[in-house]
């Protein structure tokens, strides 16, 4: 059995997100990104990674 590590990313740029990509831990490490900040909370992750930006300019 091959067991994957979801990361999932929240609120980065494309340049951002190819640069996490490849600092992923292990090679059975599968970044995700969402657009949805619901879905950090519905999926099982290994990490999540969020720009705290993003949440600062949508909530005010």
């Amino acid at each position: 059995m091959i067991r994957t590590y979801h990361i999932f990313t929240y609120g980065f740029t494309a340049i951002e997100e190819n640069i996490i990509g490849k600092m992923l831990p292990d090679k059975k490490s599968v970044l995700v990104s969402t657009d949805c900040f619901t879905d950090l909370v519905a999926c099982s992750s290994y990490a999540i990674l969020i720009c705290t930006v993003v949440i600062k300019f949508q909530s005010g």
